[in-house]
Protein backbone atom coordinates (compact mmCIF):
# COMPACT_ATOMS: atom_id res chain seq x y z
CA UNK A 1 0.00 0.00 0.00
CA UNK A 2 1.06 3.66 -0.72
CA UNK A 3 2.10 5.97 2.43
CA UNK A 4 -1.05 8.79 1.84
CA UNK A 5 1.75 11.29 2.19
CA UNK A 6 3.50 10.09 -0.51
CA UNK A 7 0.17 10.41 -2.95
CA UNK A 8 -0.47 13.73 -0.96
CA UNK A 9 2.85 15.41 -1.64
CA UNK A 10 2.60 13.79 -5.32
CA UNK A 11 -0.66 15.44 -6.45
CA UNK A 12 0.49 19.19 -4.57
CA UNK A 13 3.89 18.37 -7.20
CA UNK A 14 2.08 17.19 -10.50
CA UNK A 15 -0.71 20.18 -9.37
CA UNK A 16 2.14 23.17 -9.28
CA UNK A 17 3.86 21.86 -12.42
CA UNK A 18 0.92 21.96 -14.38
CA UNK A 19 -0.34 25.12 -13.40
CA UNK A 20 3.19 26.16 -14.20
CA UNK A 21 2.79 24.88 -17.71
CA UNK A 22 -0.41 26.24 -18.20
CA UNK A 23 0.95 30.02 -17.09
CA UNK A 24 4.10 29.78 -19.42
CA UNK A 25 1.83 28.92 -22.04
CA UNK A 26 -0.58 31.89 -21.57
CA UNK A 27 0.54 35.34 -21.29
CA UNK A 28 0.66 37.55 -18.83
CA UNK A 29 2.03 36.09 -15.70
CA UNK A 30 4.66 37.19 -14.16
CA UNK A 31 8.10 35.28 -14.25
CA UNK A 32 8.20 35.01 -10.36
CA UNK A 33 4.31 33.45 -10.17
CA UNK A 34 5.71 30.95 -12.31
CA UNK A 35 8.88 30.48 -10.71
CA UNK A 36 6.99 29.55 -7.11
CA UNK A 37 4.82 27.03 -8.62
CA UNK A 38 8.08 25.19 -10.22
CA UNK A 39 9.34 25.96 -6.62
CA UNK A 40 6.40 24.39 -5.05
CA UNK A 41 6.82 21.45 -8.02
CA UNK A 42 10.56 20.84 -6.42
CA UNK A 43 9.75 20.72 -2.48
CA UNK A 44 7.08 18.50 -3.23
CA UNK A 45 7.68 15.70 -5.48
CA UNK A 46 11.22 14.72 -3.57
CA UNK A 47 8.83 14.38 -0.40
CA UNK A 48 7.00 12.35 -2.23
CA UNK A 49 9.28 10.21 -2.75
CA UNK A 50 10.86 10.38 0.37
CA UNK A 51 7.84 9.06 1.80
CA UNK A 52 6.78 6.37 -0.98
CA UNK A 53 9.96 4.69 0.34
CA UNK A 54 9.55 4.51 3.64
CA UNK A 55 11.37 8.11 4.96
CA UNK A 56 10.33 10.99 7.01
CA UNK A 57 10.37 14.16 5.05
CA UNK A 58 11.60 16.82 7.38
CA UNK A 59 9.13 19.73 7.61
CA UNK A 60 10.93 22.89 5.37
CA UNK A 61 10.81 24.36 2.45
CA UNK A 62 14.49 23.59 0.98
CA UNK A 63 14.67 19.97 -1.09
CA UNK A 64 18.26 19.79 -0.72
CA UNK A 65 18.18 19.71 3.06
CA UNK A 66 15.01 17.59 2.69
CA UNK A 67 17.25 14.96 1.13
CA UNK A 68 20.33 15.17 2.93
CA UNK A 69 17.65 14.41 5.72
CA UNK A 70 17.50 11.05 4.73
CA UNK A 71 19.66 8.08 5.34
CA UNK A 72 22.00 7.18 2.67
CA UNK A 73 20.38 3.74 2.16
CA UNK A 74 17.46 5.52 1.25
CA UNK A 75 19.07 7.54 -1.55
CA UNK A 76 21.23 5.10 -3.12
CA UNK A 77 18.54 2.60 -3.00
CA UNK A 78 16.25 4.16 -5.89
CA UNK A 79 18.80 5.28 -8.04
CA UNK A 80 15.71 6.37 -10.76
CA UNK A 81 14.98 9.28 -8.04
CA UNK A 82 15.56 11.54 -11.01
CA UNK A 83 13.07 9.98 -13.10
CA UNK A 84 9.84 11.67 -11.31
CA UNK A 85 11.03 15.00 -11.70
CA UNK A 86 12.12 15.46 -15.10
CA UNK A 87 9.17 17.49 -16.29
CA UNK A 88 10.31 19.77 -13.77
CA UNK A 89 14.22 19.35 -14.73
CA UNK A 90 13.22 19.56 -18.39
CA UNK A 91 10.39 22.98 -17.96
CA UNK A 92 13.62 24.48 -15.88
CA UNK A 93 16.26 23.88 -18.70
CA UNK A 94 14.42 24.36 -21.43
CA UNK A 95 14.70 21.15 -22.89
Amino acid sequence: MVDPDALRYLRFAEADLVEAQRMVELTGFRDSSIGFRLQQACENAPKSWIYSKGGLAPFTHDSATCLAAQPRQLVAADQGVAAPLAPVIRLLVGS
